[in-house]
């Protein structure tokens, strides 16, 4: 028995680094279970999911437009999320403490980091059905959360 999970486990190891090392190398991932997000965010595991993002308008246009979630030069799209959603959380919850402000300042901070040159910004939840995305890209209901 601990031959065949020490097997086990070494066929775990250097497959993932190989899926590691092919990501790295700009081909992707080539195991569709290696990202961690199938196991800790699966988007279709409660029927309705819900997810913040960005909006921003130009210095043009007074219109509020959706900012596209993308890698930076000094953020990954998982760093990104994963940063923006927790500073958004942290924010809601903090909003009625003395530390409310500070991190709603973190806030701005990060997403003017990340998407400089714009005149306003606002943090929106959207709540959709993942499997109704499929047929219609735009089919999400939208609630302001934070105006900048």
């Amino acid at each position: 028995m601990f031959k065949k999970t020490l097997v086990l486990f070494l066929i775990s190891l250097i497959g993932s680094q190989l899926c590691f090392l092919t990501e790295r190398l700009g081909y992707g991932e080539a195991y569709p279970f290696f990202s961690w997000k199938l196991y800790s965010q699966p988007p279709g595991n409660k029927g309705m999911a819900k997810e913040y993002r960005i909006y921003a308008k130009s210095a043009t246009n007074d219109a509020y437009v959706r900012l596209p979630i993308e890698s930076t030069s000094t953020f990954s799209e998982s760093e990104y999320c994963y940063t923006f959603n927790f500073l958004v959380d942290k924010t809601i919850t903090a909003e009625n403490d003395s530390l409310g402000k500070v991190w709603k300042y973190k806030l701005l901070k990060f997403i003017t980091h990340i998407h400089p040159n714009r005149q306003g910004y606002k943090v929106v939840e959207e709540t959709y059905i993942p499997d109704s995305l499929i047929y219609n890209s735009s089919n999400y209901d939208t609630a302001t959360v934070i105006t900048f």
